[in-house]
């Protein structure tokens, strides 16, 4: 169950295989989305959804984590991963009031801002926290908090072309992986893994606690996470498309 953002990102790694540099288990599928109802002791319901990035290169690939979704979130279009995630919740049974937190990293990150916009007034999306992801598809729709958590080596974040800048609905956090704490040099690739992105979040508390952005986001998630006393029951759907002419 998870009680910090640490734990949120945790989940997300395993939504990846291990042989995709993941957590999950062996036979973890290439578009498992994770979703987390928490039970608290008060009786209240909040719910935690968990989502991953790109695993196929290529376009119009069997799973919807493919070229062809980030290039029709980068586009504002409609996309397979989205319409996932959203069936997911659905038939999870995330009610219309009952508060959600989305966490993605790298397209998962880009398709939980898309599942906060097109699930407004049908779910209630508080918070997003997306790691090593664009500033894609858009802005955070009113009432959602968004915390952007990048590492500086990291290539992906950029794509968009946009500067880093925050507002009130959305903080970014960075952290240059080599000043704190690194002895060896870091590639693009080990920047832009969901492990280094794990570890960031673990960080958090210690590094921004005091940031007026991160604790404005931590107002929100915090009481949607797990808590002393709190149940969670997890469970992963696969997402995939139908065959070509099916």
């Amino acid at each position: 169950m998870p009680q910090d953002l640490g734990g949120v990102l945790a989940n997300v790694a395993g939504s990846y295989a291990p042989s995709a540099g993941g957590a999950g288990r062996p036979g973890t599928s290439e578009a498992a989305i994770t979703v987390q109802r928490i039970d608290h002791p008060d009786g209240t319901r909040s719910w935690a959804v968990e989502i991953p990035g790109t695993q196929q290169g290529s376009p119009a690939a069997a799973v919807p984590t493919d070229l062809s979704t980030n290039l029709q979130l980068m586009a504002r279009q409609r996309d397979d991963m989205t319409a996932a995630v959203i069936e997911a919740m659905r038939a999870a049974g995330v009610g219309p009031d009952e508060p959600v937190l989305l966490a993605g990293h790298s397209q998962g990150g880009m398709v939980a801002m898309s599942v906060a916009s097109a699930t407004v007034g049908t779910f209630a999306v508080k918070a997003v926290v997306t790691a090593g992801s664009p500033d894609l598809p858009g802005p955070p729709p009113p009432g959602v908090q968004v915390l952007a958590i990048r590492h500086t080596a990291d290539l992906v974040p950029q794509v968009d072309g946009l500067p880093d800048h925050g507002t009130s609905l959305l903080t970014v956090v960075e952290r240059d992986l080599e000043a704190t704490g690194e002895t060896d040099v870091i590639s693009t690739i080990e920047a832009h893994s969901v492990s280094r992105y794990v570890e960031t979040a673990e960080m958090l508390p210690d590094a921004v606690g005091a940031d007026p952005g991160y604790q404005r986001f931590m107002d929100v998630a915090a009481p949607i996470l797990g808590q002393e006393g709190a149940t969670a029951v997890t469970t992963q759907y696969d997402a995939s498309r139908a065959p070509s002419g099916s």
